[in-house]
Formats: structure tokens, sequence, C-alpha cells
């Protein structure tokens, strides 16, 4: 007779058990109840091994071994000059103002390579976070490389930024409380320094472009001008304008006087010989204005019609590109100041309002949030891998 074996994932059915004799059906349920105990016993042991152990190290190591360490902190803004008042330049960081980009840049550089570099040239730092009296794991390896020592720094200090409010809040840890205060306030010294660094750069760039765009306007005016002088002394003419228009006015007011000088002659010959006195006199003068407005109007035709038109065209057009230019000049000069202004209203730096403190007592590790952390590391580690061994053996019996 064919007996089913009896597992913990294949009990005996019903059916085939009531065929079964009732000592092959006691054998059977003690093999699978001996199954299942040695399966929970081996899961005991699994779980003190990967859960209640590693717990027990870590509240060994995190109440007795792991070194104190006291924590600074200091809080800050950056803000920027609006004449007397201030705000800050958070203020609209969720309005998209360039506060968020300028904040972002800060912390970046707080948790940068270049911090550490800068912190290293006012402190050893080095020493600072590898002293011989901290425990191994707490402290900085001595042969540690310039990543791992930038990973160890991230580790020791903390950054955080409250964009509603706009506070930047540093956290520093070392294993002394003077060591802590001392890294925060080179760290706030730094970053302070960067922000004006920052802030002079924008405010530079906007006074050096309308400074340019002045050097550009004045430099055109200047140009213009000298080509008027140059045209001034190659017609020998202050205004080619107003030379050409006294030449008209000259030719027709001679005209106009020979004009009335006829005109009086006419009207005495009709009472009065040809050759009475003022007859003859009169005549004289209609003679004598006659040749001198032939004399004048050979002067206009020796200078040239053409030519002074042509010089008084070009004239005109440098006069008008002249006043354009004067006063994009003097715009630009108003650009010009009004960016200075600008560049003072806008000028950023960081307010420090609370300074990195010294701290009495030491904060870090927590012994029961650090074993509870492990606890929930290795419990989490453990129900993955157990997970994972339970798919593999179902598969492999399937």
């Amino acid at each position: 007779m064919n007996v089913m074996k009896v597992t913990r994932e294949n009990a005996v059915p019903a059916t085939v058990e009531a065929t079964l004799p009732p000592a092959t059906i006691d054998s059977a349920t003690q093999r699978y109840r001996a199954l299942r105990l040695r399966r929970t016993r081996n899961l005991v042991i699994q779980a003190l091994l990967f859960v209640a152990l590693p717990t027990l190290l870590g509240a060994l190591y995190f109440g007795l071994i792991a070194t104190p360490r006291y924590v600074s902190e200091a809080k800050a803004k950056i803000e920027k000059s609006r004449g007397i008042a201030t705000e800050s330049l958070f203020s609209s960081v969720l309005g998209g103002s360039s506060g968020s980009g300028y904040v972002e840049v800060l912390k970046e550089y707080i948790l940068s390579q270049q911090m550490v570099s800068d912190l290293s040239r006012l402190m050893d730092l080095r020493a600072t976070f590898g002293v011989p009296e901290a425990d191994w794991l707490s402290r900085a390896d001595d042969d540690a490389t310039a990543e791992e020592f930038l990973d160890y720094f991230r580790d020791r200090v903390h950054v955080s930024v409250d964009n509603r409010s706009g506070v930047l809040t540093l956290e520093v840890e070392a294993f002394t409380p003077a060591e802590a205060q001392l890294i925060g306030k080179n760290i706030m010294g730094l970053s302070e320094d960067l922000v004006n660094r920052m802030s002079k750069d924008t405010r530079d760039d906007a006074v050096e472009n309308a400074k340019r765009d002045l050097q550009a306007a004045e430099e055109r005016l200047t140009d213009l001008r000298l080509r008027m002088a140059e045209l001034r002394t190659r017609t020998g003419q202050v205004d080619p304008g107003r030379s050409a228009a006294a030449m008209d006015d000259v030719v027709a007011g001679l005209q106009v006087e020979l004009s009335k000088a006829e005109a009086e002659l006419t009207n005495l010959l009709t009472y009065m010989r040809p050759d009475a006195p003022q007859v003859v006199a009169l005549r004289a003068r209609a003679g004598a204005l006659q040749k001198q407005v032939e004399a004048e109007q050979r002067r206009v035709a020796a200078a040239g019609k053409g030519a002074v038109t042509q010089s008084l065209s070009e004239y005109e057009a440098l006069r008008i590109e002249a006043e354009f230019a004067q006063e994009a000049y003097v715009a630009t000069a108003a650009n010009l100041e009004a960016a200075r202004a600008e560049a003072r209203r806008k000028q950023m730096y960081l307010v420090a309002f609370v300074q990195p403190n010294l701290p009495d007592e030491a904060t870090r590790p927590d012994p029961v949030m650090g074993t509870l952390t492990v606890f929930c590391i290795a419990l989490l580690s453990f129900g993955i891998v157990r997970l994972v061994v339970t798919a593999l053996r179902e598969n492999l019996q399937a």
C-alpha cells in the first residue's frame, strides 16, 4: 500500500488518512511535529544570531564603547539690503526668486571638498576628528583618502534649510565642546565670505555692463564730433548750413535793394529830366547794386552750389546722428548711476543670528536610538533573507 509522506507543506489528506492504519498515522504525525519543531528551533537560532546578537552588540557599542560627541548649533539667514530696511532673501523662495539658488549654493559649499580644504587651512581638521582617544568607529582614519574623509566630514556636519522661513541650520559634531564650536565658527566665517563674494560678483557684473555701455556711447559721440570738426576744416565753414543761408540772404537782400532803386528811378523819370542830378545819382546807385548782385552770384557760382549743398547734407546727417548719440550718452550715464544704486541696494550678506554655541553635554550618539536603528536594520535584513530563501526552496521543490 502506498503511503503519502507527511510534511508541513503536504499533510495527509482526510480521504487517505481513513484508509491508513493507526500506527502509520501516528508515525507520520510524529515526523511532522519533529520537522516543525526543528524548523522553529532553526528560526529562533537564526533570529538570535542575525537579529538579537547585532542588537546586543549595538547596545553594547552605543552604551559603553562609543565616544561621546558634542553638537554645536548655529542658525543664519541670507539677506539683501533694501535701502534702510532689509528683507529676507528667502521670503519669496516658493515664488521662484533667486534666493533659493544662493542658499543651495551655500549648502553645497558647506558640504563640499572645498569647505574641507578651506577649513584645513584654518585648523588641523584631520587631527580634530582623528584623536586616538576616540573609538575606531567614531574617529577618522589617519590614512583616509580625500573622498573618504569628505564622507566622514558629511557625517559630522549637518546642514538643513527651512524654505518657508529662510533659516539655515548648521550642526557640527566633535569630540570636545570647544572643537565643535570652533569648527562651527570657521564654517560660518567661510560661508559669509562666500556670500560676500557672490554678492560682489553679481553687483560688479551689473555695474561693469553699464560702464561698457557708457564707454561705447562716449566713443560714438566723440567720433561724430571729430567727423563734424573735420568737415568744418575741409569746407572752411563753422556751420555749412548757416553759411549757405547767409550767402543766399546776401544775394536776396541786394536784389531787394536793386528792385527798390529801379522802382524809385522809374518814378523820378515820370516828372524829372533824365539828366537831373537826382536821377543821375539814383541811376548810379542802381548800377552799383546790379554789379554787386552779379559779383555775389559769381562768388556763389565759384564756391559751387552743388558742393555747398553736399557739405550741408553731410553736415546735417552728422548733426542729427550726434544729437542721437548725445541722448544715448546721457541715458547710459543715467543707467550707470542707476546700476550703482541698485548694486548698493541689493547687496547680500549672511546674518548669523544664532552663533555656534558651546555645548554643555554630549548628545550623540543616542544609545536608545542607535540600538533601535540596529534592531530595525537587522530585523529588516533578516526578513528579506528569509523571504528569498523560502521562495528559492519552493521553486526547487516544484
